[in-house]
């Protein structure tokens, strides 16, 4: 067999020094490279799957922070509004049950139960029977104005406000020389209220209504109403429950 040969080649260092060099046999370094191309391919792809696995993953994770933004915002909004009922069922109950007020309020606002249609018009402001009227209870009393809708106790044959009776709303159609208002239902039946209105009598001026939420309010004052209000809270109670649950795992 004949013998492979081998080619050597000789530098010189500036030191001086002789470096040999042997060139490989020329099958090898084919076989070499053959081998190494293979193992460069099979790299590339593992590093273009890292890459859009990374990628993939981004969206998800922005979402997922939206959510958690949003769901922080809806659970604020919700503790802010559940503070302030707390707080005016509280404020309410103390006026009306230690306080003994006739008309409880809360943050200076009383919200009644129309009764009547006297209010029943085409006027701006105008309301009927089973609305609910929100009043202002630290008006200006004696700086009211035609058009104003105000709250009032009537009096009596003396001249004296009956508290014990429920009041009356009706909108200020002329003001006195003395300072005392007239009054009349927007309800065209209506006519002009006898006695003129003290400002010492005014209760409040309303502000706006929530139509027909008066019928709402007389159906919770009911067993069966106040039973179905519970069982609506205690359903909300158990939503937020779950929710906060699947936060936590």
């Amino acid at each position: 067999m004949a013998e492979e040969k081998k080619t050597t080649t000789q530098t010189t260092t500036p030191e001086g020094v002789e470096e040999t060099m042997e060139n490989p046999p020329v099958g090898e370094t084919l076989m070499e490279k053959e081998s190494a191309e293979p193992m460069a391919e099979e790299q590339t792809p593992d590093t273009e799957q890292a890459g859009s696995t990374e990628e993939g993953q981004d969206p998800s994770k922005e979402g997922g922070k939206a959510k958690k933004i949003l769901w922080n915002i809806l659970r604020g909004v919700g503790y802010a509004i559940l503070a302030f009922l707390v707080v005016a069922a509280g404020w309410l109950a103390i006026d009306k049950l230690i306080m003994k007020a006739t008309i409880p309020q809360a943050y200076g606002v009383s919200a009644l139960n129309v009764k009547t249609d006297s209010m029943n018009g085409n006027q701006k402001g105008s309301f009927a029977g089973g609305d609910v009227i929100f009043i202002w209870r630290h008006p200006d009393a004696d700086n009211l104005k035609v058009g104003d809708i105000i709250t009032f106790w009537e009096v009596d044959g003396s001249g004296k406000a009956m508290k014990d009776k429920l009041p009356t709303t009706h909108r200020i159609t002329r003001v006195n020389e003395d300072g005392t208002y007239v009054t009349q239902g927007d309800n065209p039946q209506n006519s002009e209220d006898i006695n003129p209105v003290k400002p010492e009598n005014v209760v409040g001026v309303v502000l706006f209504h929530i139509p027909k939420a008066g019928h709402f309010i007389n159906w919770i004052s009911t067993g069966g109403g106040a039973l179905y209000l519970v069982a609506f809270g205690a359903l909300i109670i158990g939503l937020i429950y779950v929710a906060k649950k699947k936060e936590w795992n």
